[in-house]
């Protein structure tokens, strides 16, 4: 009788994750994404009311309260380099405004002793001062003129990422809840974190320069985020 070669596991690497001491297969980085505007009739009534009662502080959420609030994922997954929010400083800045748009960017800077990366589309969120989770009509896309590749963002200590961002549609006023806090995740499958829903104004913006307004972002607002990249020098 004819007998066939035996196959080792190991030669079939399609199949299975990997032979003993060999990396995991990478999870590919997921296509960009988005999520409507939902209908007035899938919230919560009262949604446009304040409460009674007290809220949860915002610095008393835990990791996982934060991630709840996302809207969409960071399209890459989190890797054993990917930055952390402990190892940034992230804020909003640039704020300029044009007829229902409102833009500015979210900068990261690497604050910690080590070297980290960031690659493709943040995930983002936000929760409103009365505590809501933000029903955000959420977009991974470019909100500005130019073209951004996405890829890999090394960034050194000290180094500096910027991914531009654009909300518009229902802005909020007076009288409804604005964000409090925008909830930002850089690698799918990492904890999000947050950031307070402030931003400083752009320098050429006709308002005193470095001024920090609120975010006018409410609960059926249109958000874009674009991939992360790093500013001209």
């Amino acid at each position: 009788m004819r007998r066939h070669p035996v196959l080792v596991a190991c030669a079939v690497p399609v199949l299975l994750a990997g032979c003993s001491g060999s990396e995991p297969a990478p999870v590919p980085t997921v296509a960009p994404t988005a999520v409507p505007t939902p209908s007035e009739g899938v919230l919560t009534p009262g949604f446009d009311q304040e409460p009674d009662g007290e809220r949860v502080p915002d610095a008393s959420l835990s990791p996982a309260d934060i991630t709840g609030l996302l809207r969409i994922e960071a399209t890459s997954r989190a890797g054993r380099d990917t930055c952390t929010g402990e190892q940034l400083s992230t804020v909003i800045d640039n704020l300029d405004a044009a007829a229902g748009h409102r833009y500015g960017r979210l900068l990261l800077t690497n604050t910690s002793d080590r070297p980290c990366s960031i690659e493709g589309y943040p995930g983002i969120g936000a929760r409103g001062a009365w505590g809501n989770t933000l029903q955000l009509a959420a977009e991974q896309r470019e909100p500005r003129d130019g073209v951004v590749t996405p890829g890999q963002v090394m960034l050194a200590p000290g180094d500096e990422a910027v991914a531009d961002l654009e909300w518009t549609g229902e802005l909020a006023g007076a009288e409804s809840e604005k964000a409090s806090m925008i909830a930002v995740q850089l690698g799918r499958g990492q904890d999000a974190f947050g950031i307070p829903a402030v931003a400083a104004v752009a320098a050429d913006s006709g308002a005193q320069s470095g001024d920090s307004v609120p975010l006018d972002i409410g609960m059926l607002t249109t958000v874009r985020i674009g991939a992360v990249h790093q500013p001209p020098r």
